[in-house]
C-alpha cells in the first residue's frame, strides 16, 4: 500500500532505511519547480513499513508522470521488497491517472532489481569508495604519485557552504569540459540530472545537503568538488579543475583528502557517480577506480505509458529500447518523451 506523507514524516525515519541521497528532502526540494512538484511516499505491507520513495510529480506533454532519481529506500534488502514497492507504485499511478513512472538508480545502496512484469529494467555502473573498509581501499601508484606531487606544493583542502564559490565552480567546470573535448572529443553537459542547474546548486547549499570542497594554493582555487552529504554518505555531484590543477595532481589530492575526511567523520560511502554500462571513452572510470572506488551495478525501472491516450506511444518506447542508447536518434527521442 502506498501512503502519501509530508516531507517531515518522510524524513523522520529515513535514516533507518537503506537509501540514496537523491531521496532526501533536501535534494527533492532543491530540484522541484512549478511543473515538478515534490512527492513523498511510505510503502507498507500489512501495516508494516517496508520502503520509502520520494521524487517529482511532473506535468508533461504526456500527462502527469512520476519521476524518481533512485529506487525505493528499503528497511530490508531483498527482491520481494523491491517488487512490492514498485508494483504498489504502479497501482497508485493507475488509480491517480498518472501516465508513466520512471525510477532512476542514482546512489542506489544495492544491486537489487525488479523482476515482475510492470516495468522495464535499466542499469548503470556507479563507483563507490567503501569507507567502512578503509584498510582495503586499493589506490593505484599513479593516484598516489599525484597526491604526493600536490602535497609538495603545499596544496591545502578547504570546504564551505559559501554561495560565492559557485561562480568559481562554474569556471572550473567549463575548463574541465574544454579539456575533455580537446583530449577525448567528449561533449557533455555538467547538468546531467533532471532539473539540475546553477539555481539548483544555490538551493542545495541553502538546504544544507551539499558542501563545496576545494584546493587552496597560493591564494588560488584550482580544483573544486560539489558534494551531496547526508546521513553518513557522500556523492560527488560536480567536479572542475583547471590545467594547473590537472598537471600538479590537485584533483587526486582533493579526492584523497575527502576520503580521509569522510573516514574520520564515520561516513559509510563516498560515491563518485557513474554512467551507463559499456560507455567509457574519457578516462573517468579509470580515475575513479584509481582512488579505490569499486564498480557497483545499480538498477532502475521504467513503465510504458499506462493510461490512454498515451498508450499509443508505447511501440516507439519499445523500439527505442532495442536500439543503441548512444544513438543520435535515441537521444532526440528521449528529449521528446522524457
Amino acid at each position: 500500500m502506498i501512503k502519501k506523507v509530508d516531507k517531515q514524516q518522510f524524513n523522520k525515519d529515513l535514516h533507518l532505511f537503506f537509501h540514496s541521497l537523491f531521496l532526501t528532502p533536501g535534494w527533492i526540494d532543491s530540484v522541484s519547480t512549478k511543473s515538478s512538484i515534490p512527492v513523498y511516499f511510505d510503502i507498507l505491507d500489512n501495516n508494516s513499513k517496508i520502503g520509502k520513495i520520494s521524487g517529482l510529480l511532473e506535468e508533461s506533454r504526456f500527462g502527469k508522470q512520476l519521476y524518481f532519481y533512485s529506487s525505493p529506500a528499503l528497511i530490508k534488502l531483498n527482491d520481494l521488497n523491491v517488487n512490492k514497492c514498485l508494483d504498489d507504485l504502479k497501482e497508485y499511478a493507475v488509480q491517480n491517472n498518472i501516465s508513466r513512472i520512471i525510477v532512476g538508480s542514482y546512489d542506489n545502496k544495492h544491486s537489487l532489481k525488479y523482476s515482475g512484469k510492470n516495468y522495464y529494467i535499466t542499469q548503470r555502473a556507479e563507483y563507490i569508495v567503501p569507507l567502512y573498509q578503509v584498510d582495503t581501499i586499493n589506490q593505484n601508484n599513479n593516484f598516489k604519485r599525484n597526491v604526493k606531487k600536490a602535497k609538495k606544493l603545499q596544496c591545502l583542502h578547504q570546504n564551505t557552504r559559501n554561495k560565492n564559490k559557485i561562480s568559481t565552480l562554474l569556471i572550473l567546470l567549463n575548463n574541465t569540459l574544454k579539456a575533455r573535448i580537446k583530449k577525448y572529443n567528449t561533449h557533455y553537459s555538467p547538468y546531467y540530472l533532471k532539473n539540475l542547474s546553477e539555481k539548483t546548486l544555490y538551493k542545495l547549499l541553502e538546504n544544507k545537503i551539499a558542501q563545496i570542497h576545494f584546493t587552496f594554493h597560493k591564494d588560488k582555487i584550482d580544483c573544486i568538488e560539489f558534494n551531496l552529504e547526508s546521513n553518513g554518505n557522500a556523492y560527488m555531484l560536480l567536479k572542475g579543475t583547471n590545467e594547473f590543477g590537472y598537471k600538479n595532481g590537485f584533483s587526486s589530492f582533493l579526492s584523497n583528502e575527502l576520503i580521509n575526511k569522510y573516514v574520520q567523520a564515520g561516513y559509510k560511502s563516498y560515491n563518485q557517480g557513474g554512467r551507463p554500462l559499456g560507455i567509457d571513452g574519457d578516462g573517468l572510470t579509470t580515475f575513479k577506480k584509481s582512488m579505490g572506488a569499486e564498480e557497483i551495478i545499480s538498477h532502475g525501472a521504467t513503465t510504458n505509458f499506462i493510461i490512454w491516450p498515451y498508450k499509443i506511444l508505447n511501440p516507439i518506447l519499445i523500439i527505442g529500447r532495442l536500439m543503441p542508447q548512444n544513438n543520435f536518434l535515441i537521444r532526440i527521442l528521449k528529449r521528446f518523451l522524457y
